[in-house]
């Protein structure tokens, strides 16, 4: 959610690695399989959505919705399992695209993340948000269909924006993107990390809560896995240092692989009221996140039927370009904000009122100047 360099990195230069390291063989990532670990039992919580909008949100993701789908739902029998969990988190990721045009077009500036505002920006207005937004609705949705959810937050590596920093020592956010921990097995805590409110270098389906789990990213050139390991730079004062999960993400290039940090996290359970204050300072502090100065859309679709492979449009700067695993193209580039706030009607589905928009972005440090 919050590191948009770290995305934007990869979108852009897709053929581009990270500096962790490197091994010359191809391992084979597989998809999300039963552990063995024993964890606390995560209970079912209600949800800020009703019913009916709980089907019409299966409707808009372009789930099935049939007569036993709805009463599923309605009478809370719906099968919240591995399989379906994937594909709803799946079809969400491609229906809503990652944005903070909020931030730089809205003249409030911010991010409104309360549930019944997600519902109609996303359901019925067709547009997007970032990780506090795109989770917190999924979260929402999850629990209604009977899922065994809890909401954590990560440390998002920042080393692109942080001067000074290095991938040797690197520097990372405060606890501010929202990952989320479900159980998806009803009689076991077998637990999963599901997190598709990241952008371009985040999870495409959940991954199993294990040391050395992996899954396949957009296409089967990368990768993410989970780790444990001790938070980087000698800052703790315990000793040895406690470990922390840490998501990276592996591309491969050459019969080589070669991954970096994404993020790294603990297993907290967090609430509505830290979403409610890390949003706030993305939306207005100016340093350490690059949301505030900089306006970035990133949108997956399927590039075929069987939704096994994700592509990528991203916006950033100046231009929009569409990667599918390592081959990227420029799309299209423009001059001036006029020709940006087009290209996000024409790319993206997004409508931004053209005069409200000029002003409200006006001398901004991500407005483009003719």
């Amino acid at each position: 959610m919050v590191n948009v360099g770290h995305i934007v990195h990869h979108a852009l230069h897709p053929h581009a690695h990270g500096h962790e390291h490197s091994t010359s063989h191809h391992k084979t990532a597989t998809p999300p399989t039963k552990g063995s670990h024993t964890r606390r039992w995560i209970t079912k919580m209600p949800s800020a959505y009703t019913k009916a909008q709980t089907i019409e949100w299966l409707s808009f993701i372009e789930y099935e919705v049939t007569d036993k789908v709805v009463k599923q739902v309605e009478t809370d029998t719906f099968p919240a399992n591995l399989d379906t969990l994937n594909e709803l988190s799946r079809l969400y990721l491609v229906a809503v695209p990652f944005e903070n045009t909020e931030i730089q077009y809205d003249p409030s500036h911010e991010l409104d993340i309360e549930p019944e505002a997600l519902f109609q920006r996303f359901v019925r207005d067709k547009k997007g948000s970032c990780c506090f937004g795109k989770s917190g609705m999924l979260f929402e949705m999850l629990r209604s269909l009977g899922f065994r959810v809890y909401g954590g937050q990560a440390r998002v590596n920042n080393t692109d924006f942080t001067p000074g920093a290095t991938p040797e020592n690197p520097a990372f956010t405060p606890p501010l993107h929202i990952i989320t921990f479900v159980q998806p097995h009803p009689d076991s805590t077998e637990t999963y990390l599901l997190d598709i409110g990241f952008g371009g270098t985040g999870l495409v389906r959940p991954i199993l809560l294990e040391d050395g789990a992996e899954v396949y990213g957009c296409t089967h050139t990368e990768k993410h896995r989970l780790v444990k390991r001790p938070f980087p730079g000698a800052i703790s004062a315990q000793d040895p240092p406690e470990e922390m999960w840490a998501l990276d993400v592996v591309r491969f290039k050459n019969g080589n692989e070669k991954s970096s940090n994404v993020y790294m996290f603990d297993e907290t359970e967090h609430y509505q009221e830290d979403y409610i204050n890390a949003n706030f300072y993305v939306s207005n502090f100016p340093f350490g996140t690059p949301f505030y100065g900089h306006l970035v859309l990133i949108k997956n679709f399927f590039v075929n039927e069987d939704h096994e492979d994700l592509g990528t449009l991203i916006l950033w700067g100046n231009s929009v370009r569409r990667n599918v695993g390592t081959k990227g193209e420029l799309l299209r580039s423009f001059k001036n904000e006029q020709e940006r706030i087009l290209a996000i009607k024409e790319f993206f589905g997004i409508e931004i009122n053209m005069k409200e928009g000029l002003e409200a972005i006006k001398g901004r440090h991500s407005a483009l100047t003719a």
